[in-house]
């Protein structure tokens, strides 16, 4: 017998929508399932479980780029993360240059490893990514290891490893 007490319930539907209701959480709860359900049509996020996606989502800000918009410029130090949703995005550095499509992951994977690398990225399209913030991105890579190990797998291509 357990010596901490376990309380199991349910909650009623009605009962939960009046409490998103009340504290006006819905359109939160509507905009966070939308952006769960783009990223969970590309590969690794498929495959993880809600609540990995969730901290994902919840971790990150859902932002819209038209076509030229520059989302990092070469001298910019951001060592934010990337997700993209819809369109297709340019990444630029040192004579390489490569189009990443919707499921694409970019930033500078470089931070991860304590090496900064410097990167000119923009919209070759209007294009949605996802972006988690640089002071998110470590706490949620490091805390879902099937993320952590895909984002190592990419650091380990020799293209990527330029950017």
């Amino acid at each position: 017998m357990a010596k901490t007490p376990i309380t199991l319930c349910s909650i009623d539907e009605s009962l939960f929508y009046s409490f998103l209701t009340g504290e006006k959480r819905i359109d939160n709860l509507k905009a966070m399932l939308v952006i769960r359900k783009e990223l969970e049509q590309f590969e690794p996020f498929y495959s993880f479980c809600d609540s990995v996606n969730e901290t994902i989502v919840r971790s990150s800000q859902r932002e819209i780029f038209s076509a030229g918009q520059f989302l990092k410029k070469a001298d910019n130090d951001s060592n934010d993360f990337f997700i993209v949703l819809t369109g297709m995005i340019l990444l630029k550095n040192e004579g390489f240059t490569e189009n990443l499509l919707p499921g694409g992951m970019f930033g500078d994977f470089g931070v991860l490893s304590g090496k900064f690398k410097k990167a000119e990225i923009s919209a070759s399209e209007e294009s949605a990514v996802l972006r988690i913030p640089g002071e998110n991105k470590n706490r949620i890579i490091k805390s879902i290891p099937p993320l952590q190990f895909y984002i190592n797998q990419l650091e380990n291509k020799p293209e990527i490893s330029r950017v």
